[in-house]
């Protein structure tokens, strides 16, 4: 496809591909191999700072190596398109840990909430039992007057998301992370939330 780019410009065009696919592949990578509440935010805003930087970079080198018009038009619209192509996978990806999560644990997570909702448990007992058993999550809090057991999955400050049991199925009106954006149910009685 590149028969007639000299050595050097090979180069550069193998160098430009690097960098247009390296952000992506980081992101796939690090939501492969970490478990339900995935990598660090603060991590994934530095990639994507950067993965903007080196895509932007791999754009302006290529630009420069390829000396064909329609064959730049067409690797370019291809790396956007991959680009906007990683994310439903990753999305993909997290719903699937997710449902891996819910199938291996719901019995756990069920006998925490109703000790907790029948007072048998105190809060404290229910968060050294989900640390032991299930560690990947934290008992997050519990709003009596709503009979609602929250489970914090990620969260930082004001921006959290966790699952929760409800008997009603009624959102919180008030918990401990922020406004909820988001009760939506997943199984009976377990809903997943979000706030900002």
């Amino acid at each position: 496809m590149f028969e007639n780019l000299t050595y050097t410009r090979k180069t550069f065009v193998c160098i430009s591909f690097c960098l247009l696919m390296f952000p992506s592949f980081v992101l796939f990578s690090f939501h492969i191999f970490t478990t339900i509440e995935g990598p660090n935010p603060f991590l994934i805003v530095t990639i994507i700072f950067g993965g903007i930087l080196s895509i932007f970079l791999g754009l302006v080198i290529y630009l420069f190596a390829d000396n064909k018009f329609e064959r730049k038009l067409i690797i370019i619209s291809l790396s956007i398109f991959y680009q906007f192509l990683i994310l439903p996978v990753i999305w993909g990806i997290e719903q699937f840990k997710f449902n891996t999560f819910m199938s291996n644990h719901q019995i756990k997570l069920d006998f925490i909430a109703t000790n907790i909702l029948s007072k048998k448990w105190t809060l404290e007992e229910g968060q050294n039992y989900t640390k032991e058993q299930i560690q990947v999550i934290k008992l997050y809090q519990y709003i009596e007057e709503d009979k609602i057991v929250l489970f914090l999955i990620h969260g930082m400050i004001d921006n959290c998301y966790g699952i929760g049991f409800s008997e009603t199925g009624n959102p919180p009106l008030t918990n401990r992370c922020g406004k909820l954006i988001s009760w939506k149910k997943i199984s009976k009685n377990w809903y997943i939330w979000k706030t900002t």
